[in-house]
């Protein structure tokens, strides 16, 4: 019954009065707060961008010798990768390895997207990843992918690269976002032959190029002054029967811009 008062408050924002009603429950000294409700309400400050006071919260609880689950650490490193405090977040991933908890596939999840999209790729893949290794949890796609995107990012091709290749060393499939990435990375260092290059195999991998894949090799191919390849690949794409953003679209005559030309409204 307490548990299930204090789930709904937090879940209606009421997070200060569920604080309330857990040191009522400690003074009554009838039913102690348990595992479950500290961290109903540790999520609760952490939905609600109280942080610090669920870090507070989540020391006391241990003081207590009341044991914290894997819940309760996914909670706070999430809380604290929303919030930027990313140091914070690996502080807590290692802190689980102390307590001989460890993370499942989602726990670092959060931190590797929090690090790659700060531009913190490295950090993300000499940490993170050393953790998971040593607690015997296999890296997946999604992970492998996050870093490749967070090296692309960079314009780190030779990283990305080689996170790619490691990835189907050990046994695992790229999938088209993963493709997307390092595809999308290239382009925006306009080295168009290699994007191009894992365009085409795409299709020999059982797989099939997205919009999102042909925007980028398209723009990267504008900007160069490429237009007849261009134009060809977007011949290549109605056949395939994908289709433009409006935002995307084409005019039939091209424009000259110096020494290139280009078709206007090609705002990616």
């Amino acid at each position: 019954m307490y548990g299930t008062i204090v789930s709904g408050l937090c879940r209606t924002g009421n997070t200060s009065r569920a604080i309330q009603f857990l040191r009522l429950m400690e003074e009554e000294g009838k039913c102690k707060p348990d595992m479950v409700i500290y961290s109903t309400v540790i999520d609760g400050l952490c939905k609600d961008r109280m942080v610090d006071d669920a870090l507070t919260l989540f020391s006391e609880m241990i003081k207590k010798c009341i044991p914290a689950d894997l819940v309760t650490y996914n909670t706070l490193i999430h809380g604290l990768c929303s919030n930027g405090r990313w140091k914070g977040a690996l502080r807590m991933l290692r802190n689980m390895g102390c307590r001989a908890i460890s993370p499942d596939v989602y726990t670092p999840n959060t931190v590797v997207h929090t690090l790659c999209k700060i531009g913190m790729a490295e950090v993300a893949e000499g940490v993170v990843l050393q953790i998971m290794r040593q607690k015997g949890v296999d890296p997946n796609v999604v992970k492998y992918t996050a870093l490749v995107d967070g090296y692309c990012m960079r314009g780190q091709m030779d990283e990305a690269r080689r996170l790619f290749d490691s990835m189907i060393d050990l046994g695992l499939v790229p999938n088209v976002i993963t493709y997307s990435a390092l595809i999308n990375g290239y382009c925006k260092g306009l080295k168009i032959d290699e994007a191009m290059h894992l365009l085409r195999e795409l299709p020999s991998e059982g797989l099939k190029p997205d919009v999102i894949s042909y925007n980028s090799v398209l723009h990267a191919l504008f900007r160069s002054g490429q237009c007849g390849a261009a134009r060809k690949l977007l011949d290549d794409m109605q056949a395939a029967g994908i289709v433009l953003h409006d935002h995307l679209k084409l005019d039939d005559k091209p424009v000259s811009t110096g020494s290139q030309c280009c078709f206007p409204v090609l705002d990616l």
